[in-house]
């Protein structure tokens, strides 16, 4: 599991870190943009950019696949962390707050 784990994070971050930054080469991205009279446009910042059907289309399954990945992301390595959390020992913080009481 834990070898899956890593392997997912990097294709989770190598995919985000991509879609940013081809988002900010082709000015936004689709999930943001429209189509209007067959004419495809991305957002990004501010700015229309007026692409073709094909990048439009590109960049509307990029942002769908991080945004779909992203809650995974969350999830697993969340339920990583409460699966491996170690247990505390009681008897070293029962210890500590006896030390800490006054006598």
């Amino acid at each position: 599991m834990d070898r899956a784990l890593k392997i997912f994070n990097i294709v989770f971050a190598t995919n985000l870190g991509v879609f940013a930054i081809l988002s900010l080469a082709i000015g936004g991205d689709a999930m943001n943009g429209y189509v209007s009279n067959e004419h495809y446009f991305l957002l990004g910042k501010g700015f229309v950019t007026e692409v073709s059907s094909t990048i439009y289309r590109y960049s509307w399954w990029h942002a769908l696949s991080v945004e779909l990945s992203a809650p995974l992301f969350f999830i697993l390595n969340v339920a990583r962390y409460i699966a491996t959390k170690p247990e505390p020992d009681i008897r070293r913080t029962l210890k500590s707050f006896e030390s800490d009481q006054p006598r």
